[in-house]
């Protein structure tokens, strides 16, 4: 499986710092991803980091991927700051999105957007570094390159956007000084 976008923008740095143990679950979506699985964000569960990631799990990141991209584009579209501000799990990273967020790329929802995910390179249940793709109305994302991006959970609001670049970590602390 492969992409997301994260939102049409070039942002870089962060890592991924866990805390918590509250399970998450992201909105629902009615879409469907590109590998034709039905999508539900349903609850990531806490698991330690396995060597092998089953299809169900890579399913359900996929979901929590593209919820978090439909949400930005929306929040992009109709100019919502703060909608487009509560996808983010940190506030460094949040501020350096903001760029994106100021160009105004998006003034229509697109009608497509695919993710899928080539490779999940760490999960622990509260952080997960994920290789992906993203496709929007039939043009890939990022060059037609895959992204990396680090998801991890925020206190109660369920899955957030912590970094998106090369040289990701899960273990803190995150390069903005704040997790």
């Amino acid at each position: 499986m492969v992409g997301l976008i994260v939102f049409a923008m070039a942002v870089v740095l962060t890592a991924c710092s866990g805390n918590g143990t509250v399970p998450a679950t992201a909105p629902p979506t009615s879409v469907t991803s590109s590998s034709g699985v039905p999508m539900t964000t349903s609850d990531l569960p806490t698991t330690s980091q396995a060597t092998t990631t089953t299809v169900d799990r890579v399913a359900e990141i996929e979901a929590v991927l593209l919820d978090l991209e439909i949400r930005n584009l929306q929040a992009q579209v109709d100019r919502d700051e703060a909608a487009f501000r509560a996808i983010y799990a940190n506030a460094g990273f949040e501020e350096r999105s903001m760029q994106a967020y100021n160009e105004d790329l998006f003034r229509s929802m697109p009608s497509s957007v695919e993710v899928e995910v080539v490779d999940v390179l760490y999960d622990d249940g509260e952080c997960v570094a994920v290789l992906h793709l993203t496709t929007v109305d039939g043009q890939r994302a990022n060059n037609g390159l895959a992204l990396i991006t680090v998801l991890e959970l925020m206190d109660g609001r369920g899955w957030g956007i912590s970094f998106s670049g090369e040289g990701w970590a899960c273990e803190g602390p995150h390069p903005f000084g704040d997790s």
